[in-house]
């Protein structure tokens, strides 16, 4: 499966690496690995918008910041092990004009 294949499956439905990795048949660390690449590309696009539900500790709710593709294993407020992975999305930009 290729990364617009990917593109198209997240312009369907919002879901976690996982969720995508199930779908696409590809490895979740192979799929972390493409949305880092798709997030960069569409940074060009204006057309397109990747949306990033980030990362929560399930334990303390707290959010990280950072929104990679990659969920962190602890948590730095209460180093808690349980986090909600990131959800991903991608929508069109309401500002983009054809």
């Amino acid at each position: 499966m290729t990364r617009e294949e990917l593109i198209e499956k997240m312009k369907e439905f919002e879901g976690t690496a996982v969720d995508f990795a199930r779908i696409m048949n590809k490895s979740q660390s192979g799929i972390e690995e493409d949305i880092e690449h798709i997030r960069t590309s569409l940074r060009n696009n204006s057309e397109y918008l990747l949306m990033i539900k980030p990362a929560t500790c399930l334990l303390c709710n707290y959010f990280f910041s950072n929104s990679k593709a990659k969920a962190p294993s602890k948590c730095p407020k209460c180093r808690g092990e349980k986090i909600q992975l990131p959800y991903f999305k991608i929508m069109r930009n309401k500002k983009f004009k054809n």
